[in-house]
């Protein structure tokens, strides 16, 4: 996955900010097709623009348009679904159906793949002030309080992605049915899969719990949402949380 993303710079806090790799095509494969969403070969093409964005080549001609700047992570990004079906675009499309143009609303995808309110606000101060929008959305979700998906390893400078699965279930994140004497019944592996279903779930709720229950995270995520309304207000432009 990290492939897929080209590093930008450290933080203030240390903490990466990072983009998807710019002008670069890569796909999604899936073991099946069921409804026939995905392509020939079951797969989501996924192409980034020169700023390293999935949209084409952003437009800084000011000819008339209602600019709206999209920021956030993976489902504003639209991973694993067409082009045409991620949220901006749904949304500019709907919009434009409304007015009867084709053209007039004009989204602008700025998600990236396990963005937070810390990135996002990077990539409002660094790219969207660019475009000069008339309004920047931001897809907030419950995970954007995880800890970042990458960092640089303790060790060395090198780059790595954070197990976030292992800090959520802990030894059951990679664990695979047993295959040894009776347990390799399909009646055994599918007890097996209902007792680590609920295991896992339990886990994520106290996960996210915890994330929520906690001082410096509320504190953190506040602040990021006071200085991305006021550089948003600052530039004039409205803002969607």
């Amino acid at each position: 996955k990290t492939l897929h993303f080209l590093m930008h710079k450290k933080m203030d806090n240390e903490d990466l900010v990072y983009y998807n790799v710019p002008s670069k095509t890569f796909s999604i494969f899936y073991a099946s097709n069921p409804r026939k969403y995905f392509g020939k070969i079951n797969q989501v093409d996924h192409v980034n623009n020169s700023w390293g964005f999935r949209d084409p080549e952003f437009d800084l001609d000011n000819k008339p348009s209602f600019k709206m700047a999209f920021i956030g992570d993976s489902f504003t990004f639209g991973e694993e679904v067409w082009f045409e079906d991620t949220f901006p675009e749904v949304v500019s499309r709907e919009l434009n159906n409304r007015i009867k143009k084709s053209s007039y609303f004009n989204s602008y995808n700025f998600g990236v793949g396990g963005h937070n309110t810390k990135q996002a606000l990077y990539v409002l101060k660094n790219e969207v002030l660019k475009i000069k929008p008339e309004i920047v959305v931001l897809g907030y979700h419950i995970n954007d309080l995880e800890p970042p998906l990458l960092k640089f390893s303790d060790k060395s400078n090198l780059i790595g992605e954070i197990p976030r699965k292992k800090i959520m279930y802990g030894k059951w994140a990679d664990e695979i049915p047993p295959d040894r004497g009776l347990l390799n019944l399909r009646i055994f592996k599918l007890i097996w899969k209902f007792v680590r279903d609920q295991y896992v779930s339990q886990k994520t709720i106290k996960f996210y719990r915890s994330l929520y229950q906690s001082d410096r995270n509320l504190i953190s995520l506040k602040k990021n949402f006071k200085n991305l309304k006021r550089l948003v207000w600052k530039m004039r432009s409205n803002v969607l949380l």
